[in-house]
C-alpha cells in the first residue's frame, strides 16, 4: 500500500519535516517518494507520497500527480477505474496514463466532491486545488 501524507497551514514545512514524513513511509511505498509544496490565498499545503507501484509501473504515474491547479495524493485501488476511464477517452479527455490515479484526479475535476459517487473501491485521498486553497478529503 503507499503511503500518504500532508500538511496545510499558515507556514511553509522545512524540508528536513518533509524528508521525516517521506523517510516514515518508506515501509509502505518503497518505488517512488516525493512530494508537492503549494500555495494559494496565504495558505500552504504539502502533499506527500510513498509509492507502491501496482496498476500502471511506468514513472508517469508517480505522484503527488497534477494536472492543472489540482494536486492529488492518492491509495487505494478504484476497482471501476476501466469504465470510468473508458468515459473519458469518449469525451475526449486526453489521458496520458493507464492509472486510476489519473481517472481519480479528471472525475474530480468534473464533477467536484460528488467524484466519489461513481467510485468502486478503497480509497484515501488529498486533492488540494491551488486556484482557491481548497483541500478536499475522502476516504
Amino acid at each position: 500500500m503507499c503511503g500518504i501524507a500532508g500538511y496545510i497551514g499558515k507556514a511553509h514545512l522545512s524540508s528536513e519535516r518533509i524528508s521525516a514524513g517521506l523517510d516514515s513511509m518508506l515501509f509502505r511505498g518503497p518505488d517512488h517518494r516525493d512530494h508537492v509544496n503549494l500555495e494559494a490565498g496565504g495558505r500552504f499545503c504539502s502533499l506527500l507520497h510513498g509509492r507502491l507501484s501496482i496498476i500502471d509501473l511506468d514513472e508517469r504515474s508517480n505522484q503527488p500527480f497534477v494536472i492543472g491547479d489540482y494536486s492529488l495524493v492518492f491509495n487505494g485501488e478504484i476497482y471501476n477505474y476501466v469504465e470510468l476511464r473508458q468515459r473519458l477517452v469518449a469525451d475526449g479527455v486526453p489521458l496520458r496514463t493507464e492509472s486510476d490515479t489519473e481517472v481519480l484526479l479528471y472525475y474530480y475535476q468534473k464533477y467536484g466532491e460528488r467524484c466519489v459517487d461513481h467510485f468502486e473501491g478503497m480509497w484515501a485521498l488529498a486533492i488540494f486545488n491551488q486556484r482557491d486553497g481548497s483541500l478536499f478529503l475522502s476516504r
